[in-house]
């Protein structure tokens, strides 16, 4: 694959501007972040000093990690399997737009929380409102979309607490995903996949409109939007939701 055709849509820097806000003040450590996708989110804390392990689940994903994160590579390690527990070697947790692609999400995260230290945070974001499911989600190999009292529940049975969970994308992402889900898609180029190949694809392709306004999106661009979005994280109208907790359970 040629990861220069991935862009990123509106949503992904809503996202990711909504994750700086929330994580400016936290220390660096060490991370394990599962469906790292093309490593853009990573980006992030590497240059911030943090360090860790990414992990995706096709070798062809680990590749697009190794090449886009190559200027980390002293601090960053992309292994074909993930770390076998019950080692607790990671004080953070990161998942973004991963839980919603799998189909027993409370055991998923269970298993990856036999690596994370007491006192550990975990930091992952889901898609929003269970009422927006539609083809779309289907297309990429979604099996939901999450309320917030259900996150916070799944969360919390999974031996989390100190549980903050804020809706972003208010109101460009309400508009852009309206869109997106009015639109009609053929899904000709995944007919033949199952969930699991959708998923993969999701993470690291991007769609035609998005790979056509992509170079038009970027933090200036988007500006306004990602500054407006902020005094609406407290309420519940937003498209996604990031989760951010406490693990206190070993």
């Amino acid at each position: 694959m040629n990861t220069m055709m991935w862009r990123p849509s509106p949503k992904f820097i809503l996202r990711r501007d909504a994750i700086r806000v929330l994580t400016r003040k936290w220390q660096p450590g060490k991370f394990l972040e599962i469906g790292a996708g093309t490593g853009t989110l990573t980006k992030l804390f590497l240059q911030s000093g943090f360090k860790g392990v990414c992990w995706d689940v096709t070798a062809e994903n680990r590749n697009i990690l190794r090449a886009n994160l190559t200027q980390f590579c002293d601090r960053i390690d992309i292994p074909e399997q993930l770390p076998t527990p019950p080692e607790r070697e990671f004080d953070y947790l990161f998942a973004f737009e991963v839980l919603e692609h799998i189909e027993y999400d409370q055991d998923a995260l269970l298993e990856w929380t036999t690596r994370l230290q007491k006192g550990g945070r975990i930091l992952l974001s889901v898609p929003a409102h269970q009422n927006k499911f539609s083809s779309e989600d289907e297309y990429v190999g979604h099996f939901r979309r999450y309320e917030k009292k259900d996150l916070a529940s799944l969360l919390h049975r999974c031996g989390f607490h100190d549980i903050k969970i804020i809706n972003y994308g208010f109101p460009l992402g309400n508009i852009t995903g309206l869109l997106s889900r009015s639109l009609s898609l053929s899904g000709k180029d995944r007919a033949n996949l199952d969930n699991d190949a959708r998923s993969t694809k999701s993470g690291v392709s991007r769609s035609k409109s998005i790979r056509i306004v992509g170079p038009f999106c970027n933090d200036l661009t988007l500006f306004p939007f990602r500054l407006i979005q902020r005094p609406f994280f407290r309420f519940d109208i937003g498209d996604g939701y990031i989760a951010m907790a406490t693990f206190t359970k070993t």
